[in-house]
């Protein structure tokens, strides 16, 4: 069993990371979705959960909001090399789609599309660190359930973050080395 640091084989694992994940990023994503579409929270679900809420009505306007993919760079930068760890950096692209329900799920749809673009709405996704990276069209994409048609708006955005995990990677202070070579 490796004790986690770079001075004997084994596994290595960060012992520190600035990164949301799981339910802290879902819960994250859905305050974004009502601040800046202006539906209430109880209208913003998550896509995927354990025990699904009921649907709303076909008249409500709702969001149905999910993390759909999460791409990285290549090439991680190991970085801020000190005596006791060092950095990685990795960023990472969040694919996120969301679906405007109801008789006004185009408005919200819009609404949604023109807010994420607003500099002080992106100010306010910076402090936990992610930005706007871009954005898809609105696309209709009517929906059957309960064999009733919904209207249903698909809108796909791209959010980009910096990921910096903390490694106990010690830097090499000095080595007994003999060089050998001309005189």
């Amino acid at each position: 069993m490796s004790n986690n640091s770079s001075t004997e084989a084994g596994w290595l694992t960060p012992f520190d990371d600035n990164a949301l994940y799981n339910e802290g990023l879902d819960r994250l994503l859905t305050r974004w979705v009502c601040g800046v579409s202006a539906l209430p929270a109880k209208h913003v679900l998550p896509r995927w959960q354990r025990e699904p809420a009921p649907l709303p009505s076909p008249d409500t306007n709702w969001c149905a909001f999910g993390l759909i993919d999460i791409t990285s760079e290549p090439n991680p930068a190991m970085v801020n090399q000190r005596d006791e760890s060092s950095e990685l950096w990795q960023y990472e692209t969040l694919t996120c789609m969301a679906s405007f329900y109801g008789r006004e799920g185009m408005i919200y749809a819009a609404r949604f599309r023109d807010g994420v673009t607003l500099s002080q709405n992106n100010a306010e996704l910076n402090k936990f660190n992610l930005t706007l990276g871009s954005h898809s069209q609105i696309r209709a994409f009517p929906e059957l359930i309960n064999n009733q048609w919904v209207n249903r708006f698909d809108f796909t955005v791209h959010l980009r973050r910096k990921v910096v995990r903390r490694y106990h990677i010690k830097s090499v202070k000095d080595a007994d080395v003999t060089f050998f070579g001309e005189k």
